[in-house]
Order: structure tokens, then C-alpha cells, then sequence
């Protein structure tokens, strides 16, 4: 039973990586402005993984350079500097778009499933 769990465990992990830019903008899109310390954390109290700094950072780059995110510097009360970002109208508009598209991307995950 350990095994499926790691297993299990391992497939979340690569599913969280994998789809970390829709994780970030789903999240935001609440009006919500969030580091890449707070992301991490939100990943790992929600989903229970850990990823790396240079994973969510990679996907933060690539969400702005597509101007969905804004990141700006903020410093905190006793806090050091961080960038901090904050979901665009764009990429509400294409969190909008996957979301209406749900249904088709969970019947392709059940189809690769099923093989």
C-alpha cells in the first residue's frame, strides 16, 4: 500500500508542476497579490507538495512576459523586499477560458487514463 501512495504522491507532484501556471492564476484571480514564498505555501498546504522556488519562479516569468501577471516590488513592515504579483485582466480572461473548457480537459485526462 506504501507504494501506490508514493506513487500516488509522485503522480500529484507532477500535475501540480505541470499545471502550476493555471494553479497561480486561479488564484488570483480573486484580486489576490501573492509572492512566490506565499504560492509555495499555498501549494503545499492545499495540495500537500513541495515545489521549488525556481519551478514557481519559471512559471511567474513566463505568466508575465504573457502580460497575465503584474509583479511589483513590496516591502512588508520589518520585512524584507519581495516581488509580489497580481493577476491582469488578460489573464483573468484566460483563466475564464480554461475554466469554461474544464470538462473537456478532465474527459482527455480520463482518456489517457483509460489508455
Amino acid at each position: 500500500m506504501v507504494l501506490k501512495s508514493q506513487m500516488a504522491q509522485k503522480l500529484r507532484k507532477i500535475m501540480i508542476c505541470s499545471f502550476c501556471d493555471l494553479l497561480i492564476l486561479a488564484r488570483l484571480k480573486n484580486g489576490f497579490s501573492m509572492s512566490c514564498d506565499d504560492i509555495i505555501k499555498f501549494i503545499n498546504r492545499k495540495f500537500g507538495v513541495m515545489v521549488s522556488p525556481g519551478t514557481v519562479y519559471a512559471h511567474l516569468y513566463s505568466l508575465e512576459q504573457n502580460r497575465l501577471l503584474n509583479g511589483y516590488f513590496n516591502r512588508k513592515k520589518y520585512a524584507r523586499v519581495q516581488r509580489v504579483y497580481k493577476i491582469t485582466e488578460r489573464g483573468k480572461q484566460r483563466i475564464n477560458e480554461v475554466t469554461i473548457q474544464q470538462n473537456t480537459l478532465q474527459d482527455t485526462i480520463s482518456e489517457i487514463l483509460k489508455g
